[in-house]
């Protein structure tokens, strides 16, 4: 076993006390319709019922549907101790299950008319364990009588943890969009009630546009989904509705493609919502991972990380494929264990841990990935259906057959022909929509040189039948292949953009020259097109393209610098462009997938490399170059200590707008007022530019951070401006800022003209055989600016000035080429260190879990 995740400390349960201690308060508790529900009236209601189901604690079977009725005699059997037995309306299982377990009392809440209540005793006839709480049907039952049995510590512990991961407040409000007998269902419901967040009980589906309705006047803060969820907000535009109060969207109940979760999680980014991916079972009485927001997008695959009170760890020994293994969770929200028959319930607690069935690993970020199932699952729609069960119930009926699937269809394939419709007979024992069922009728079935059936063979030809339907539909490969390679992705999906991946404004020229070479000239918001729709804008010229204007301006820049310093000209003006560039880059690329760490581990991590290399082996440096802080620390005048200046005005700035932005409010309002908050950065930035505080000691060198903020925001608010109004606004904020910036007039006209650039110019037409030479210089700007210094005067010394730029980007171009090259085999060797280190831990320490979380693009919260 491999330890990992986090340990926590949940508070332990009282067994005499209610599980939800309900708030005494006139705030609304429910919402059903036009009704709202105080949480003294419903207090109330929760009183009566519990008097009408008596003192002696007995088994109640209480049919649901999301309304008044059913969540009133859920607490009122709660609140009585009274082990509660949930099922719904339409439940397959429903009448076997009661049948089975014979409830001594019977209460059916799920119409719209006064309850039906039927008692089959006064007391009970069961023998009832102390802590036995609630009975659900297992995840894995599909018709059959096993249930869960969870105890009240299970229901306490697990929606405490999920309230506190979602950080749910009395001021929240979720909508009902799953089944309450469905433990995802149950879970949202459960956590407000814990947290004194109120409910609205909705009954319509997400395709209706009375649920929008109802979601917008009720001030919704939250929507919890299934996969085939997601389908469904797909189809009906979901991206275009506006929804102020929604504050984050959660996601369970089977796998979502990774694509679709880099989709949602940028949408979510764009839109001012978090977007959690989370995993469970009903056998954890809903939830046993979950993916922090800000992770989604870089680890779009992945599960995440234990919550609150549990561990994960990984069974090797059940797998042979290395760094695998089942998980295995532990946790106070570990079912008690099954029910099959009556007298199972009088039975304690027989799990310490729950064996998922599921084969993960741990990626290089930290956090869990499924790789595949150890036993014959599937789980779509949310329903995870035993194929084998599938199997025995068809022949039953007189059909050998055999079942396959994935987590989005069943395939059927059989060979006794009864006349019976088998998809139809499959979608009454799951069901799942017949139209996520498919069956072929087979002379016979493929099997194994065991003379087993092989499934994996079954599994293709149903899986590749249904790539040929859809197979309009799948993603540029192309596309694809270019991101998967510049970014150092494994694998991306046909929803997925260039944002969304990850990119920044270094991978930004290498993946556009790439692709117009394959597609020809790229529409301008190519790196925001999902790949599936990114198309070439217009027919290939031969002489001339199209490149993105801050691909040339970080050329000219970084030429100018460079000649200004050897001495060939006289243009100082190519660092405040490139950090209009910088910003705009930021506001493009960074700002709404929050990779921030990672493009500040870009500019830092070569960058200190190269400065700490100097320190080594010269004294003209200090400390502070190394730490990106000598532009405020140090006393010296103006001598070596200051060339790096730049990078640590970039580096300060970055650091900053990474952790205002981690604050939830401040993300949140910047995703809803994109424009008007770049342009209201503008207004302190000129103020610091200008002096008007007079509260820091800047002097008037341009190297001090607060002088030249407004050329970043410049660029930030370039990126942000729609229309021609919006650009003139911020043009208006660079004439002001720029105005007077320098003695030298033609230094500050060339700043303005610069940044004006960025605000008015996306693309420009250059010859097509000056592209390598541009994107070259302009990739490896930062390895030019950081090298040219110890290269330059050397040659100069030697031979000339003009030799001297030539060999400074030779030696800028090398190191980047090097580093590029490095940053991969990093990558690897990272991922060996950190599975190394969870070994050895787990040899030292197996009782603890392992607490690093970590990446080499930047830090997590929990790092």
């Amino acid at each position: 076993m491999e330890p990992t995740g986090t340990s926590h400390e949940t508070r332990p349960h009282n067994t005499e006390e209610p599980v939800f201690a309900l708030p005494s308060s006139t705030r609304t508790a429910l919402v059903d319709g036009e009704t709202h529900i105080s949480w003294n009236q419903l207090n109330e209601l929760v009183h009566t019922a519990a008097e009408t189901l008596g003192p002696v604690r007995r088994l109640v079977h209480l049919v649901v549907n999301n309304n008044v009725d059913s969540i009133v005699w859920y607490l009122a059997a709660l609140s009585g101790q009274h082990p509660v037995l949930i099922s719904g309306p339409s439940d397959t299982a429903s009448s076997k299950i009661s049948s089975t377990f014979k409830p001594d009392i019977t209460i059916d809440t799920s119409s719209s008319v006064s309850p039906h209540i039927n008692e089959r005793h006064n007391g009970t006839n069961h023998v009832l364990h102390p802590e036995l709480a609630v009975l659900l049907s297992t995840s894995g039952s599909v018709g059959s009588p096993k249930l869960v049995r969870l105890s009240r510590r299970n229901l306490f512990s697990n929606a405490q943890a999920i309230v506190e991961y979602l950080n749910i407040t009395p001021s929240d409000r979720a909508i009902t969009t799953l089944p309450m007998e469905y433990c995802y269902g149950l879970s949202v419901i459960n956590s407000h009630l814990l947290a004194g967040a109120s409910i609205v009980l909705n009954h319509n589906s997400v395709l209706d546009d009375c649920f929008w309705e109802t979601f917008r006047a009720n001030d919704v803060t939250s929507l919890a989904g299934v996969p085939h969820t997601f389908t469904l907000l797909d189809n009906l535009g979901f991206e275009q509705k506006e929804l102020p109060s929604l504050r984050y969207v959660t996601q369970a109940g089977g796998r979502l493609p990774a694509d679709k979760v880099s989709q949602y999680a940028d949408l979510g980014n764009k839109s001012g919502w978090d977007f959690y991916v989370m995993y469970g079972q009903t056998e954890a009485t809903a939830r046993m991972a979950y993916l922090p927001p800000e992770h989604a997008a870089s680890n779009p695959a992945a599960i995440g990380q234990p919550i609150p009170g549990g561990s994960l760890t990984l069974d090797t020994s059940v797998t042979s494929e290395p760094d695998t293994g089942e998980l295995v969770f532990s946790g106070d929200n570990v079912m008690m264990g099954y029910a099959s028959t009556p007298t199972d319930l009088s039975s304690g607690q027989d799990k310490s841990n729950l064996r998922t069935g599921d084969i993960g690993r741990l990626n290089s970020a930290g956090f869990y990935e499924i790789v595949g199932r150890t036993s014959r699952f599937v789980k779509p729609f949310g329903l995870r259906i035993d194929l084998d069960q599938i199997e025995s119930s068809l022949f039953e009926q007189g059909i050998r057959s055999a079942a396959v699937g994935n987590d989005q269809s069943v395939h059927i394939a059989y060979i006794d022909e009864t006349g019976i419709d088998v998809e139809q007979a499959v979608s009454d024992l799951t069901g799942l929509p017949i139209g996520q069922i498919s069956a072929s009728h087979n002379k016979e079935l493929p099997l194994l040189p065991n003379g087993k059936t092989d499934y994996q063979t079954l599994l293709q030809e149903a899986e590749d039948k249904a790539a040929t339907v859809r197979s309009e539909n799948l993603p540029n490969s192309d596309v694809a292949s270019i991101f998967a390679t510049v970014l150092h992705r494994e694998s991306v999906g046909p929803h997925e953009t260039f944002v969304s991946l990850g990119g920044d404004s270094l991978t930004y020229i290498e993946a556009a020259v790439t692709l117009e070479a394959s597609l020809g000239p790229l529409p301008s918001d190519w790196a925001t097109t999902p790949i599936s729709q990114l198309k070439a804008a217009e027919k290939k010229s031969r002489h001339w393209a199209k490149i993105d204007v801050t691909m040339l301006l970080r050329m000219v820049a970084i030429l100018t610098i460079v000649s200004t310093h050897i001495g060939l000209v006289s243009l100082a003006a190519g660092a405040h462009i490139l950090l209009g560039v910088a910003g705009f880059n930021f506001a493009r690329f960074q700002l709404h997938s929050n990779q921030y760490w990672s493009v500040i581990a870009r500019v830092v991590a070569p960058s200190a490399v190269w400065i700490g290399g100097l320190l080594l082996f010269s004294d003209r440096y200090q400390l502070s170059n190394l730490f990106f802080t000598h532009n405020w620390t140090s006393d010296r005048t103006w001598d070596a200590s200051w060339r790096y200046w730049f990078i640590d005005v970039l580096v300060q700035i970055l650091v900053v707008a990474a952790l205002v932005l981690a604050l939830p409010a401040v993300r949140r309002f910047e995703r809803q007022h994109q424009f008007p908050f770049a342009l209201g950065l503008m207004i302190p930035a000129i103020a610091l530019r200008y002096e008007i505080f007079d509260v820091l000691d800047m002097g008037r060198t341009g190297a001090r951070t607060p002088l030249v903020l407004w050329a970043f925001f410049a660029g930030w608010a370039s990126a942000q401006a729609k229309n021609v109004w919006h650009r003139m606004l911020v043009s208006a904020t660079i004439v002001v800022s720029v105005y007077d910036f320098y003695p030298n007039d033609r230094r500050v006209m060339m700043i303005g003209a610069g940044l004006l650039m960025i605000v008015w110019v996306r693309q420009i037409p250059v010859p097509r055989l000056t592209i390598p030479v541009i994107t070259s210089i302009g990739q490896a700007s930062l390895f030019i600016y950081l090298t040219h210094w110890q290269v330059f005067p050397v040659v100069a010394r030697n031979t000339n000035q003009f030799i001297a730029l030539l060999a400074s980007l030779a030696a800028g171009l090398a190191a980047f080429h090097f580093w590029k090259t490095a940053t991969p085999h990093a990558l690897r060797l990272q991922r060996s260190m950190l599975t190394t280190l969870q070994k050895r831990h787990r040899e030292l320490m197996p009782q603890r879990s392992f607490p690093y979380n970590f990446r080499l693009s930047g830090p997590n919260k929990s790092s």
